[in-house]
């Protein structure tokens, strides 16, 4: 993993990475610290489209992604809120399917590219969605839930 984790730091570098982010990654990060890391700098991923799908696709395993909440190119159906622990989740690619949220849970959803879901939510669950490029999505949700969607021009609504 050192070698992944050298050549990500390589390249966030190049793109303009701050000195704190760059002093804080150490050569040797594995799989779950560099999935938490792109996770956790989201914004700077997103606004550098970096690392491409194919790449995440290339240097971590698939169960690696899904036990750390990125999904990349896949369907998914997520039956109850039992699956979804992890609180932020990656939806980038094309991913297609359904989010079933139980209720009372509090969750954000990052779709990105030509990701397309619908999103079913429990009453009281609380859900947030970030939505950019060509992504989409379809609310079918109970009174008593609240989804908040913000799109990637910047302006919110409730579903």
């Amino acid at each position: 993993m050192e070698n992944i984790s050298t050549a990500l730091r390589e390249e966030a570098i190049s793109l303009g990475l701050c000195k704190k982010w760059t002093e804080e990654w150490q050569d040797n990060t594995g799989t779950d610290a560099l999935i938490d890391k792109f996770k956790r700098g989201l914004d700077f991923c997103i606004k550098h489209d970096w690392p491409t799908t194919e790449a995440i696709k290339r240097m971590f395993p698939t169960l690696d992604l899904v036990r750390n909440g990125v999904y990349v190119d896949q369907r998914l159906d997520f039956i109850d809120g039992n699956e979804l622990h992890h609180g932020t989740y990656v939806l980038m690619g094309k991913c297609t399917g359904t989010l079933r949220f139980a209720p009372w849970t509090a969750a954000t959803v990052y779709l990105r590219h030509d990701t397309h879901v619908s999103i079913e939510a429990g009453e009281n669950a609380v859900i947030f969605v970030h939505l950019y490029d060509n992504s989409g999505l379809d609310g079918e949700l109970p009174a008593d839930a609240k989804v908040r969607v913000l799109d990637r021009r910047g302006r919110k609504r409730i579903l």
